[in-house]
């Protein structure tokens, strides 16, 4: 794996994590400035998942 390749992985990583801290912390707070959009992803992206 080359290191821009590893590079461009951990950016999603973050951006990733970044939007699911702001629509658990803040979705309810924001829901018409753009926590709607990071919760319904969260949660499109976690009921995908098995329990």
């Amino acid at each position: 794996m080359t290191n821009g390749l590893l590079a461009v992985i951990i950016e999603l990583l973050e951006i990733f994590a970044i939007g699911m801290v702001i629509g658990i912390i803040f979705g309810d707070s924001i829901d018409n400035l753009g926590g709607k959009v990071f919760k319904i992803k969260n949660l499109g992206h976690n009921e995908n998942l098995p329990h």
